[in-house]
């Protein structure tokens, strides 16, 4: 907390009215990081107008987002250390559902053939938990390009 008050510009007490923690700043730096990633997923959700846009704009967004945390080292540490950090997994468990939750009415909406709401939620929650997975991964296997994961995750 003295570092980043230091680099603020801030008194530390200052920080700390803030944030009595310092998980409390990493959740909020996390909320910051991600923001730009789920406005660009509700926007494509929202142009989607079938299984096909809706598929097609997954895999989109999947480069996208690896391109963003590619150029951003300070979220890749973010979504590295989400499963480590037990604040950081609840806001980035919070932030899947929340997405999750926006896929499953577009998934009710484009369905053609009756879907439970229970299977659309599931559904889209592992669709959900599992993108920034294939992302990191991406970005952390040396040995294979990043389009076997992300091509394989549209499958």
């Amino acid at each position: 907390m003295p570092e980043v008050a230091k680099r603020a510009g801030v008194a530390v007490g200052t920080l700390y009215q803030i944030y009595q923690a310092s998980s409390g700043l990493v959740e909020k730096l996390f909320s910051i990081e991600m923001q730009r990633i789920d406005e660009a997923f509700r926007t494509m959700l929202s142009q989607s107008k079938s299984w096909s846009d809706l598929l097609d704009g997954i895999e989109g967004l999947l480069r996208q987002q690896f391109d963003i945390v590619k150029s951003n080292p300070a979220l890749l540490t973010l979504l590295g250390a989400s499963g480590l950090h037990a604040e950081l997994q609840k806001a980035d468990f919070e932030n899947t559902k929340k997405n999750a939750a926006v896929l499953t009415e577009k998934m009710l909406k484009l369905s053609d053939t009756p879907i439970d709401r229970f299977t659309a939620e599931t559904l889209s929650m592992l669709i959900c938990h599992l993108w920034s997975g294939v992302v990191r991964l991406s970005l952390l296997d040396q040995d294979n390009p990043p389009e076997v994961y992300l091509a394989h995750f549209k499958g």
